[in-house]
């Protein structure tokens, strides 16, 4: 299957995965990217599995079997570097597992108090109470998804700063044992399980920090995406910013609002040159004779498209930087359009002539319309060299804004 399905695929070597790193074994089960995590109730149906095991004669063999499988997924998957299985649900090669085990957690319940049978509800709950909020903010948090109570604490208040008991390592042990006891408790009573509960909601509240003291410095992915949302759909010019943020430390842009251009580093941005190529493209360069005329003002000129066009956000200002440098003595020439199949509109079209110095750094503040595609797009003119663009800088606000802040720019405006 995998041999037909990929080029040049192979195998895993066994000696860099199994046994390769055992401590993986102990992280899928404790650690902060564990079963328990996504799956809380999963420490309760394993200790229900071990009380089938142990009581129900005649269901024994399919627990026996269930761990059995367990115990093989743990030790081939997670047994070597990987184990957290990538950039994927915490517990992922465990969570293939977990359905094997509910049915004897659907046996022991009815042997359970009541105090246990609300637990068992409880833990599973906080799990489907995760995945509904995530899907609510899922506008917000696109695909930054793999830790939702992380990812969460930065977009609902309740959670901010809110100790996770089911993301500590050092208590991981612990909740498992409490989970065993509330079980496994021979006697109708409701102790175990009230303690267990109790446990939980005094972890989650003993490490609580005040959102003044456990704030970091600069914005996760969320609340950037928040604040790069809210500034879209403000008129800046009617707002009249006139607010500076905390005068202690000076803030950087990109620690305030996302950079539409993150991604876009050297290796994958177009590299414009004069010289004649092979193709009009190689890699990442591309050769500007090779280009038909695309003006699209019918001026036949031929401009390289630096980035894959892009559609973002609603009309108004725009802040843009791209940093980089030049060779030889042409002269860079930086545009900005929205094309579209029944209409184009130049928002940017400027030289980059840095004044004695082949590299530069450039921002630049213009309006956008939203007729169509944003093109990013750079010639060559006046002789020969060649355009490498490293960084490029995108965000939906203006540079009387950002000085209005004291924001600091990736660059200078010229």
């Amino acid at each position: 299957m995998q041999f037909s399905m990929f080029v040049h695929g192979s195998p895993y070597p066994i000696k860099a995965t199994l046994f390769s790193y055992l401590p993986g074994i102990w992280k899928v089960i404790f650690g902060w990217r564990s079963i328990t995590y996504m799956l809380p109730m999963f420490a309760w149906l394993v200790a229900a599995t071990a009380w089938v095991i142990r009581y129900d004669a005649e269901n024994r063999l399919y627990g026996v079997m269930a761990c059995a499988f367990f115990v093989i997924v743990l030790v081939t998957s997670c047994s070597y570097y990987g184990w957290g299985g990538g950039s994927s649900p915490f517990g992922r090669y465990l969570l293939v597992v977990s359905p094997l085990l509910l049915p004897f957690g659907a046996l022991f319940f009815r042997h359970a108090s009541r105090a246990g049978q609300w637990l068992v509800l409880f833990l599973g709950l906080v799990s489907c109470l995760y995945f509904f909020l995530m899907l609510y903010n899922l506008g917000v948090l696109q695909r930054h998804f793999v830790d939702p109570r992380g990812n969460l604490a930065f977009l609902i208040p309740a959670f901010a700063g809110l100790a996770n008991p089911f993301n500590a390592t050092w208590f991981g042990p612990f909740f498992y044992l409490l989970c065993f006891i509330a079980v496994w408790w021979r006697k109708r009573g409701q102790l175990p399980a009230i303690l267990v509960g109790a446990v939980l909601l005094v972890m989650s509240g003993a490490a609580h920090k005040p959102e003044s003291t456990d704030r970091r410095n600069e914005l996760v992915f969320d609340e950037k995406k928040q604040n790069t949302l809210v500034m879209e759909g403000i008129d800046l010019h009617w707002a009249g910013m006139s607010a500076r943020l905390d005068t202690s430390r000076s803030y950087r842009l990109d620690e305030i609002f996302l950079n539409r251009l993150e991604r876009y580093t050297e290796p994958y941005i177009g590299q414009v040159t004069t010289e004649v190529l092979d193709t009009v493209v190689q890699g990442n360069r591309i050769s500007q004779p090779g280009l038909a005329p695309n003006d699209w003002q019918g001026r036949g000129l031929a401009w390289a498209t630096l980035i894959p066009p892009f559609q973002y956000g609603e009309s108004g200002k725009r802040f843009f930087c791209v940093q980089g440098g030049k060779t030889g003595t042409a002269d860079p020439v930086l545009a900005v359009a929205e094309l579209s199949p029944a209409a184009g509109r130049t928002a940017l079209e400027t030289a980059l002539r840095p004044p004695g110095m082949e590299q530069f750094c450039r921002c630049f503040t213009f309006s956008m319309e939203t007729l169509g595609k944003t093109y990013l797009l750079a010639r060559l003119e006046n002789g020969k060299g060649e355009l490498n663009l490293t960084r490029m800088y995108w965000y939906p606000v203006d540079s009387d804004f950002i000085r209005r802040t004291g924001l600091q720019a990736p660059c200078s405006e010229p």
